[in-house]
């Protein structure tokens, strides 16, 4: 709520955690003011249920998890997601969404050798390190990921990573 009213985090008043969670929930007090509560909910169903999709897509991608199981598994992880999260907005929710999403583009970009999705799978690896801190070890792990499968287009992936910790710092 403050950061709607145009306050800063770390200037203008204390916060332990990176802040891309604040600034990304912060959204629906500036959109919706009288609602953002329920606004805030709607988007953590959202996002469980983005990551449960996403999840299934990448088992499926690796031959994990075939086609008839899809439905099922998504629909298992997603209820057990909710089951397990407070279902308010939370740092933790918004690292696994950019950690599901970076693994997704790491996956095609392994599979398709396209550049872009290396680079969107260490912005979204960076964004995720954003939201919550433990996050940052898993940097080296799509690093390592990337070096084995992929050899130079791992720089991309370094690169991608590089991207948002550099406007943090600016920040």
């Amino acid at each position: 709520y403050r950061v709607s009213l145009g306050e800063l985090p770390y200037k203008d008043f204390d916060y332990v955690r990176p802040p891309i969670s604040i600034y990304l929930h912060s959204l629906s007090f500036i959109f919706f003011p009288d609602n953002a509560v329920l606004f805030g909910r709607l988007i953590y169903f959202l996002q469980m249920l983005s990551i449960a999709i996403l999840s299934s897509i990448i088992l499926s991608k690796i031959n994990y998890l075939s086609k008839p199981k899809f439905a099922s598994f998504t629909l298992i992880s997603f209820l057990l997601s909710l089951h397990n999260f407070p279902a308010t907005p939370w740092h933790t929710v918004d690292g696994l969404l950019f950690l599901i999403l970076g693994a997704y583009f790491l996956i095609d970009g392994i599979r398709k050798e396209k550049i872009i999705n290396f680079i969107l799978a260490g912005i979204c690896c960076s964004l995720a390190a954003l939201s919550k801190q433990n996050f940052l070890l898993l940097s080296p792990f799509f690093l390592f990921v990337a070096i084995y499968f992929r050899g130079y287009k791992s720089l991309y992936v370094f690169f991608g990573q590089l991207i948002p910790f550099l406007l943090f710092l600016l920040y």
